[in-house]
């Protein structure tokens, strides 16, 4: 309260209180995009927005660039509100949505060509315009891997499983990508919580269609992935795994 003009303390504040005051944390986050010129600050309150008001973090993300055209961040979150908008059942021109959100990774990408997750982006939004576009994109993606770091693997896994799932439906190619996901060491939250959904859904898939011996493979796999996230050895998960089919 001494400190009104402190909008780092507030931006942050806002980003804590918007799961549990979404209201206030709308309004501290409305004071730091009115009156703060500060490209970070900016861009963690375009983060606040978007889970409630994608056009307002648009145009804050938008006003983050006019002051700091170079920050790949502001692209690549540019690019992600797009998407979201597209997820989301966007009503008018998905074309145009689509290409404003591919011009953003590019941007992203001509600033930090090294931005695995900037390509992974492009790559999915290729796949709305042509298959072979997304599957190049993934490949030459695929080629860098090994010096990647290991949150950046298993975000390439979770979307080549998504690809070849979902446009060329090899269910098996896809739960072997989601396989060498979770061989990757390292929790990272995010993640956990994608693969978790994707083995979710391919189990439902498999149960659906009466493939009985795949649906355990991937239930067993569900269970050595909570067993990883509560600290078991993998010996203890190999245990787990053949007692829980």
């Amino acid at each position: 309260r001494s400190h009104p003009e402190n909008y780092e303390a507030k931006v942050y504040l806002a980003e804590i209180l918007h799961r549990k005051d979404n209201e206030r944390a709308r309004h501290l986050a409305n004071d730091v995009v009115q009156n703060s010129l500060n490209p970070e600050l900016l861009r963690i309150a375009a983060k606040v927005h978007k889970f409630h008001f994608l056009s307002e973090a648009i145009s804050t993300l938008k006003k983050a660039i006019s002051l700091c055209g170079d920050y790949y961040l502001l692209y690549y979150d540019l690019g992600i509100c797009y998407m979201d908008l597209l997820d989301r059942g966007f009503k008018g021109n998905r074309e145009e949505i689509v290409e404003e959100a591919i011009g953003c990774m590019k941007r992203a990408l001509e600033a930090n060509p090294e931005s695995m997750f900037s390509q992974l982006k492009l790559a999915k939004l290729y796949g709305e315009r042509c298959q072979l576009y997304e599957e190049e994109v993934y490949l030459g993606v695929m080629e860098a891997l090994p010096t990647a770091s290991k949150r950046c693997q298993q975000s390439f896994y979770i979307h080549w499983g998504d690809f070849l799932i979902r446009k060329k439906g090899q269910r098996q190619a896809a739960l072997r990508a989601y396989e060498a996901c979770l061989e990757v060491p390292g929790d990272h939250p995010l993640e956990r919580k994608q693969l978790e959904q994707r083995l979710k859904e391919l189990a439902r898939v498999f149960h659906f269609e009466g493939e009985t011996e795949q649906e355990r493979v991937v239930r067993r796999l569900l269970h050595e992935m909570e067993a990883k996230h509560q600290g078991v050895p993998s010996a203890g998960i190999a245990s787990a795994s053949r007692n829980h089919p």
